[in-house]
C-alpha cells in the first residue's frame, strides 16, 4: 500500500509518525527516552509480499506488514 496524502506524501513519513508515536506513548509510562529509537522503514522489509507474482496488491497482507518492531538488548 502506497501512501500519498497531505498529511503523509510517502510511506517513509507515514512509517516514521507511527514509530515515533510509540516512543511517545512508551515515554510517560516510564521507558527512558534515551535507550529508545524510532525508525520508520516504510514498505522496505514487508513480512510477508504486497503484491502476488502478477503485480496485483495482496489485500489480506496489508495489517500483517502494519507492524511495529521492538528490539531489547540489556
Amino acid at each position: 500500500m502506497l501512501v500519498a496524502t497531505a498529511q503523509f506524501p510517502s510511506n517513509w513519513e507515514f512509517s516514521a509518525q507511527r514509530a515515533s508515536a510509540v516512543v511517545r506513548f512508551l515515554t510517560p509510562r516510564g521507558v527512558e527516552a534515551d535507550r529508545m529509537i524510532a525508525i520508520g522503514m516504510a514498505n522496505t522489509q514487508p513480512k510477508v509480499p504486497h503484491r502476488d507474482d502478477a503485480g496485483n496488491p495482496i489485500v489480506e497482507n496489508r495489517d500483517i506488514n502494519r507492524c511495529i518492531v521492538f528490539k531489547i538488548e540489556r
